[in-house]
C-alpha cells in the first residue's frame, strides 16, 4: 500500500502456501509476488529476498525486517500506549514471536517504566505449523533482533488450539486470525493468567486474510430451511 502511494515498484517474497487473500490483496497494489518453497517457511522466503537483492544492488533495498532495529523501535510506541491506556496498572503482556520486532518493543518500552512488567512470547510448537506471521524459533533460525533477555517466559502452542482459540474469540465478537488464536491460546493455557493485575494479549491479524480460518468459522453459522 504505502509503495503504491509513493511510487515505489515493490516486489514481495513469500512461502508458496501463503494465504490466497493475501497474494490476491498483494497483486491488487501493483506488487510482483515471487514464491519460495512452502517446507523452508519464512526463512526460505528471508533467503530468497536477500538473494535477489545481492543479485541485482541496484534494483532493490531489502528491508529484512529480522535484523532490522527500526522494527522492534517502532513498537516502543505500542508499548507507552498499553502503559497509557491500562492507567500504569499493566502486569504482563502477551505476544506473538515472528520476527521478535513486536515483543522487543513492547517489552523493552514497558520494562524501562516497570521493570517487574513480565512479557509472554508466544510460538508455534513445531517448524511445520500453519500460524502464519508466527516463527518456532531455534537457535539457529533466531532472530538478529530478538533479545531473550527481554521475554521473560515463551509459551509454545499447536496449531490445532491456535484455530480452536480463533473460533471461540468469533464468538466473543473477535474475527481474528490464527496467529492471535496462538496468543489467546497460549493465555488460556497459562496457570499464572489468573494472577493479580492487569494483562494484555496483543493480536496482529484479522480473519477475513486467511480463507481457511473463514471457511471453519463461516461453517459453524450456515444453516439450512
Amino acid at each position: 500500500m504505502i509503495a503504491s502511494i509513493l511510487g515505489y515498484g515493490f516486489d514481495f517474497v513469500a512461502p508458496e502456501n501463503i494465504a490466497r487473500t493475501k497474494i490476491e490483496a498483494i497483486a491488487a497494489y501493483g506488487s510482483r509476488i515471487f514464491f519460495s518453497p512452502a517446507k523452508e517457511g519464512s526463512d526460505g522466503a528471508r533467503r530468497m529476498a536477500a538473494e535477489l537483492a545481492f543479485r541485482k544492488p541496484n534494483d532493490y533495498y531489502y528491508l529484512n525486517q529480522y535484523a532490522n532495529d527500526l522494527n522492534w523501535c517502532s513498537h516502543l510506541t505500542t508499548a507507552h500506549e498499553i502503559y497509557v491506556q491500562t492507567q500504569g496498572r499493566i502486569s504482563r503482556v502477551y505476544v506473538g514471536l515472528g520476527t521478535g520486532g513486536t515483543a522487543i518493543g513492547v517489552g523493552r518500552g514497558l520494562k524501562a517504566k516497570d521493570s517487574s512488567i513480565e512479557v509472554i512470547g508466544v510460538m508455534p510448537d513445531s517448524l511445520d505449523h500453519k500460524l502464519y506471521g508466527l516463527k518456532h524459533i531455534t537457535q539457529s533460525n533466531e532472530p538478529p533482533i530478538l533479545d531473550r533477555n527481554v521475554i521473560d517466559r515463551i509459551i509454545e502452542v499447536s496449531d490445532k488450539d491456535s484455530i480452536t482459540a480463533a473460533i471461540r474469540l468469533a464468538k466473543l465478537g473477535l474475527l481474528v486470525g490464527p496467529s492471535s488464536g496462538a496468543v489467546y491460546a497460549a493465555w488460556l493455557a497459562d496457570q499464572n493468567r489468573t494472577k493479580q493485575g492487569v494483562t494484555t494479549l496483543i493480536m496482529h491479524d484479522d480473519a477475513r486474510k486467511y480463507q481457511s480460518v473463514m471457511q471453519r468459522l463461516s461453517r459453524r453459522g450456515i444453516c439450512t430451511i
